[in-house]
């Protein structure tokens, strides 16, 4: 029987589509969930978090309450292996906004590079930038590969084999253990000058254990480059199978797969291939004075780590987007304050948590979704008894002035399109917190306008951000000027 879900609300019962069907959208209140299944689970995972079921004798309907009041946005509903999606009514730009943001980022210089990291450690990538990695850097990986295995590194390995006696290094404790294994007559000849005492007679080994030195191509090197060579040819075949892609891409992903694959076929990547690859985060001393495997590093480093792509991971399709509208955009905000500030990206991921600055400029740093800096913001929790790691949405340090501020995202307007009051009550926690006297919030508006509610010498700065049309240019001409005018002096 196939899992069923509805929501109820009020009187109100209205059943949840699949995730590849359509998004239901549901009030921002109180939600009773009703799951019917034979039978149903004792949990479901809403939003990646397990949720337990009350359940009806015998299991076949089972429910959970949600709070919706502060679960602004989309949800992601999973029941066995069944998924629902459904947003509350102040998400105001729906799923069809999420896809604008995201395509704006990709296309408008907006960029948070190769990869935006979530709170929850996950991540989700977009198709798109895959290729626009691989087709930069599949080539060069190509003809490196070809330059390696004309002239490939080596080095000198010792080795333990089985021989007669001769010049090799005996290793006299295996080959004992060997003696004390076979045989005798196997192993041992009767001779008077012989090294080995045993019942009063004299014995040389026929066979010893030695260690003789020889040549391997099996280097770290050579394996970091064969792995790279995995990983590219993976990366291209998983990115062949995107629905939509254009005929031309298909075309360079195929030529680039063959490349990839003939460089594979290659001595040493032939035999290095099939191997477990336990390759060290720090480039060995070949990958340090050889400018072949030292640019090898340098894109197995891209991928693997700055961009932390791995075969496992499939490209998440966009109903998985949903679920991180929130962070999505905060991410947008992000990007485009430090756009319309002048602050180009630190690096290619864009990740909570950093004690660096995400964004900087020659005056401008942006701090993106962690705990500022101190002393500059210093928090009152800080040194109480029960301090918190409050991590506003981005904070801005004005360098050449000495001036700073807060700012928050909220994916959320009310019914007239305005920044519902709640946002404002969260906005003055964390002027109370940090002793700010103005903070900022940007949120989804219908359009581009900014609202200042001022009163006993405080400000809130409502900033209308969503995908507008040419919405760099307000940021910088019109969001700027704003943000600026009530920045304030920095804690020293």
């Amino acid at each position: 029987m196939a899992v069923t879900a509805c929501v109820i609300f009020g009187t109100t019962r209205v059943p949840l589509k699949s995730a590849a069907e359509a998004i239901t959208v549901v009030p921002a209140g109180y939600l009773v969930f009703e799951i019917e299944g034979d039978p149903v689970p004792v949990s479901v995972t809403l939003d990646n978090r397990a949720t337990p079921l009350v359940r009806n004798d015998p299991p076949t309907r089972g429910h959970f309450v949600l709070d919706a009041h502060r679960s602004v946005g989309f949800h992601r509903l999973t029941v066995a292996t069944q998924e629902f999606v459904f947003g509350t009514e102040d998400a105001k730009l729906q799923y069809a906004g999420i896809l604008d943001i995201l395509e704006l980022i990709e296309h408008e210089g907006l960029g948070w590079g190769y990869q935006l990291f979530f709170s929850d450690g996950t991540a989700i990538r977009h198709p798109k930038v895959d290729f626009a990695w691989l087709t930069r850097a599949g080539p060069l990986i190509v003809s490196l590969a070809r330059e390696i295995a004309v002239r490939p590194s080596r080095h000198s390995v010792g080795v333990s084999t089985r021989e007669v006696p001769r010049s090799n290094r005996v290793l006299v404790r295996q080959t004992l253990s060997l003696l004390r294994r076979e045989q005798l007559s196997k192993v041992l000849e009767s001779h008077p000058t012989g090294v080995i005492k045993l019942a009063g007679r004299a014995y040389w080994p026929r066979v010893v254990i030695a260690r003789k030195r020889q040549r391997s191509f099996d280097t770290v090197g050579n394996q970091r480059a064969t792995h790279l060579l995995l990983l590219a040819q993976t990366l291209a075949s998983r990115l062949r199978r995107e629905r939509g892609l254009p005929p031309g891409a298909r075309q360079v992903l195929n030529e680039l797969g063959t490349a990839v694959g003939q460089c594979l076929s290659l001595f040493p990547f032939v035999h290095l291939k099939s191997a477990y690859f336990r390759l060290p985060d720090r480039p060995v001393r070949e990958e340090c004075i050889d400018d072949r495997y030292r640019t090898m590093f340098r894109l197995w480093e891209e991928l693997t780590k700055e961009r932390c792509w791995e075969p496992g991971l499939e490209a998440a399709p966009h109903f998985a987007y949903v679920t991180y509208a929130d962070q999505i955009y905060q991410a947008f905000v992000a990007c485009l304050i430090a756009q319309g500030l002048g602050a180009p990206r630190m690096g290619r991921s864009l990740m909570p948590g950093l004690k660096r600055p995400a964004f900087r400029s020659a005056r401008f740093e942006l701090y993106y979704d962690t705990v500022p800096p101190r002393p500059e913001f210093v928090s009152w929790r800080d040194d109480s008894s029960r301090p918190a790691d409050l991590t506003p949405d981005v904070t801005v340090i004005d360098r050449e002035h000495r001036r700073g501020m807060l700012i928050e995202a909220k994916y959320r307007s009310d019914d007239a399109g305005n920044l519902p009051g709640e946002a404002i009550l969260e906005a003055q926690v964390y002027m109370q917190s940090f002793g700010r006297k103005a903070i900022a919030v940007c949120y989804p508006g219908r359009t581009p306008a900014i609202d200042k509610i001022t009163g006993s010498g405080n400000t809130v700065l409502a900033v209308s951000l969503a995908p507008f049309a040419d919405v760099a240019s307000y940021v910088r001409d019109v969001v700027r000027p704003a943000l600026e005018a009530v920045m304030e002096p920095l804690g020293c």
